[in-house]
């Protein structure tokens, strides 16, 4: 008797660790996404960011706009100068501690812009529509 209650309180505990570990994993993905906590939001991880997009300071940091800024280049942002003017150009600071937001381009760099049909295509694939009718036809 004796042998199987221990083996039974071990599967329960088994399974708290297991599922402890998963809520643990999201929380972390959630940390690591949206927030600059514990070092997960530092210039590196956010270049090497597998997601197709990364916000930063209000901005959508797309794959082609993080590739120009990784290559030690400055990047105008047509939608940005347009709703928020201070976020108009972006680099990454001398240190590589930053990504650097400012209403001028930055002085030592290269300035690249992301073809304007690119931009407007990944923002309206991350721009996802809710169906604001979902009862059936009768």
């Amino acid at each position: 008797m004796k042998g199987g209650v221990y083996r039974m309180l071990t599967s329960d505990i088994r399974q708290q660790i297991e599922e402890t570990g998963q809520d643990k994993a999201l929380l972390d993905k959630l940390l690591k996404q949206y927030y600059d906590v514990r070092g997960h939001r530092t210039v590196g991880n956010i270049l090497r960011d597998p997601m197709e997009c990364v916000t930063v300071d209000g901005v959508r940091l797309f794959t082609p706009h993080r590739q120009v800024l990784a290559a030690g280049h400055g990047l105008f942002l047509p939608g940005e100068a347009k709703s928020n003017p201070s976020h108009a150009y972006a680099w990454i600071n001398g240190d590589f501690t930053r990504i650097v937001f400012s209403k001028d381009p930055p002085a030592n760099k290269q300035v690249f812009k992301v073809k304007t049909v690119i931009e407007k295509a990944l923002n309206k694939k991350q721009d996802v529509k809710k169906k604001r009718n979902t009862h059936p036809k009768l």
